[in-house]
């Protein structure tokens, strides 16, 4: 059996609703919502579909609420990704992410917190997922899952030959990390975290990649609207940086998803061949992210878009 391109597990999906409000709220304000945006998503769906769209073979596993599936399933469906979903009862998550004039701030809710182990099957997620070249974790664990889950995802994967790249945080991350991942891609707060330590200056910065360079092969450190922070711990041992570019930020949500799967799509093979951090590859990965965000909700952003910000990028690096 031919092996597909990418897996991608999102253990807590959601549909993200981005809500535009006239301004911040204050106590016991009542504010008026304006146009509203609905996006199905999660993490690991966000790359899934951005995937797809660069023409990469993408399966999507993890767990999906029976009750509120068919947004999802349409999603799958129209984006050509394979679904091997776990069924669980109940519903899937509604983020929502308020927009106004003078900044926004997003509301996450928990996944499935009313799970119970014998309702799914992690087994069956590792299935599905060796079925790939490479397996893209992301996003939070339901509360009924072992902190370890990624962990013997990420060993599973390396028994057949599998590259397995981690986006998560807290516990999650921490326990991953001991697998030795290929590829993690945790933001200053997340590595501040699992350091115990606070990521201020550009020191602080070389400090902790070099930390997690010692857990897994190539490490990405994305530092908000700056641009990105670049590791290559197995090759060429270099740091590198990437600045992002300026454009007009409507909605944050799945940049850094899309940022990752441009990053996996060029790194692995897909577009170059070769596992290499090149210029390119960077530039391609922070325009990714960045042209994300020029949309609401967790629209994927047109391909030639992104190509020419990776251009423009590459251009200014030059100069």
């Amino acid at each position: 059996m031919n092996r597909l391109d990418f897996a991608t597990i999102t253990m807590s999906p959601a549909i993200d609703t981005t809500l535009e409000i006239e301004a911040f709220p204050t106590d016991n304000a009542v504010i008026k919502a304006g146009s509203e945006v609905y996006s199905v998503g999660g993490k690991g769906l966000n790359s899934a579909h951005w995937l797809s769209k660069r023409g990469a073979s993408v399966l999507t596993t993890g767990l999906l609420g029976k009750e509120n599936a068919a947004d999802f399933e349409a999603f799958m469906h129209e984006n050509n990704l394979v679904d091997e979903f776990i069924r669980v009862p109940g519903y899937s998550r509604v983020n929502v992410m308020f927009v106004s004039p003078s900044g926004m701030f997003k509301v996450n809710r928990s996944g499935f917190p009313d799970l119970m182990p014998e309702q799914y099957s992690i087994q069956a997620i590792i299935d599905s997922c060796k079925k790939a070249n490479t397996c893209i974790m992301a996003g939070s664990l339901p509360k009924a899952m072992p902190e370890d889950v990624y962990a013997q995802i990420i060993e599973a994967l390396h028994s057949v030959g599998s590259a397995a790249v981690l986006d998560a945080s807290g516990k999650a991350f921490a326990a991953g990390l001991e697998a030795m991942p290929d590829v993690i891609k945790p933001n200053r707060q997340e590595c501040a975290e699992y350091l115990g330590k606070s990521i201020n200056s550009e020191h602080d910065v070389f400090a902790a990649l070099e930390a997690l360079g010692k857990k897994a092969k190539l490490v990405i450190l994305s530092d908000s609207s700056n641009g990105c922070w670049f590791f290559d711990a197995a090759g060429s041992g270099e740091i590198k940086f990437m600045a992002a570019p300026e454009v007009e930020v409507v909605d944050t949500t799945g940049a850094g998803d899309a940022l990752l799967a441009e990053f996996s799509y060029r790194y692995f093979g897909l577009a170059s061949g070769e596992r290499k951090l090149t210029e390119e590859l960077m530039a391609h990965a922070v325009a990714a992210g960045s042209a994300t965000c020029t949309l609401p909700g967790a629209r994927a952003p047109s391909a030639a878009f992104v190509d020419n910000l990776a251009k423009n990028l590459m251009l200014k690096k030059e100069q």
